[in-house]
This record gives C-alpha cells, structure tokens and sequence, in this order.
C-alpha cells in the first residue's frame, strides 16, 4: 500500500506546479484560464493521459496480488434500487446527505465569517467560467473531466483502493475519516477543505455500504456535472454567472 499511496502524493506535488483540472489530479485551485475549444480539448487530453496512467500504475502495483476478491473495485449494474445495496439508492441518498450536511456548513460559516471566506471557496469555480457556455465543444471537454475522469479515477483511488486497504488496520470510521483526509489533501484547494472533507465521508460510507464503485462514482459525478450544467443552463438564459458564483 505505502509504495503507491507515496506515488499518490508525488504526483499531487508535481501537478500543483503544472495544469490540473477540479478534483484531485483535476484540483480547482490549479486550473489556469481557458478561453477557447483548442484549450478546453488540450485539458480534456492531458486529464485523461494523467487519468490512464494513474490507473495503469495501480494495475501493476495490484498485479502481484491477483486474484483479488469479488467485491474488490467491482461495479456491479444489477439491482440499482435495490433498499440494501442498490448503487442508485445510495448515490441519490449519498447526494442528498453530503449536499445538505455542505449547505448547513455554508450557512454557518456565512453566518460567522460575514463574507470573509467567499473569493477563496469560489476562486477555483470562477477559473472554470470562461468554458461554461463558450461553446458546446468545451462543456463537453469539462463535463468530460469532472463528471467522468475525475469521478472514475478518484473513486477508485480513494475509495477502492485506499479506504480498502485502511479497513484492513482500522476500523471502518476511522478508515473513512483517514480516506478523506487524504482525498481533501489531494485537492489541495484550502478554502473548500470542509466541504470537500464532509463529502468525501459520505462516499466513503456509500461505499463501504454498497462494496460497489458504482454507488459513489455516479454520486461523484452527479455533484460535478450538476454544477457546470446548472451554470451552462443559466447562461444560456442570459443570466450573469459570474454573480451567481460571486
């Protein structure tokens, strides 16, 4: 486990000097501006060339250890509403639990801080504005990153892999705390480090509660695309997204 999860991290320090995306190897706080199809098509490219090696690299580190059991990165399809593991079920209810345990938080901090924490949490969505509604080409270039990549790569990562192999030295809640902390790290995006924490709690529990990967990738990518759809609606309605974010 410590080989690859040192690779994990190194590879997080080298990308934060370079071009990343919104989650973890795809980090909000490192997205440079983009402003055309070329760059949006070039982001898309390089999170999917990081995306393949990442997984590539914990092939081979699990190679040795083959064969792994059933419910290890498995992504079951069948029984989706099913009350006990149905990965709909636990997706939907997964969303519904992080997204208001993260609007209670908002509130709060609102509330105490007056403001004062506003352009660091939407610093990194305010770089994402220029693609959102330039053309059809880059919202598919960044639904690509952030609802498919980022939610596959990670939640094997971090769920599969990582909270897996801590439940092995302790207890599932610690497990899940200790997952998180290392998912939040990941981001390296400080202004957002509690609600990215609390989130990644509740995939760590859908997961745990479900043994399938399928429950907190669609929940993953729900959140992420949910967002940049709902901003590319509004805009095309002649909203100003930039308020909205603000």
């Amino acid at each position: 486990m410590m080989p690859y999860l040192m690779n994990i991290v190194f590879t997080g320090i080298v990308e934060s000097s370079g071009l990343a995306g919104v989650q973890h190897p795809y980090s909000e706080n490192m997205l440079p501006q983009l402003h055309s199809n070329d760059e949006a098509i070039k982001l898309f490219m390089d999170q999917l060339l990081k995306s393949v090696a990442k997984l590539s690299v914990l092939y081979m580190f699990l190679l040795p250890h083959q064969p792994l059991p059933d419910d290890i990165f498995s992504l079951k399809w069948r029984q989706p509403l099913d009350l006990h593991k149905g990965w709909i079920i636990w997706a939907g209810s997964g969303l519904i639990i992080a997204s208001s345990a993260i609007f209670l938080l908002k509130l709060l901090i609102s509330s105490l801080c007056a403001g004062q924490t506003q352009n660091e949490q939407t610093e990194s969505l305010m770089r994402l504005l220029p693609l959102i509604g330039l053309s059809n080409v880059s919202t598919v270039c960044l639904l690509g990153v952030l609802g498919v990549l980022a939610p596959v790569c990670e939640e094997t990562l971090y769920r599969g892999f990582l909270l897996t192999s801590l439940t092995k030295w302790f207890p599932l809640p610690l497990s899940v705390c200790l997952s998180s902390a290392l998912f939040t790290l990941g981001h390296q995006s400080p202004g957002k480090f509690l609600e990215i924490f609390i989130f990644g709690i509740v995939l760590g529990f859908v997961y745990s509660r479900t043994r399938n990967l399928l429950a907190p990738i669609i929940m993953h990518a729900c959140w992420n695309s949910g967002v940049i759809l709902l901003l590319a609606y509004l805009q095309s309605q002649g909203h100003d997204i930039q308020k909205y974010v603000q």
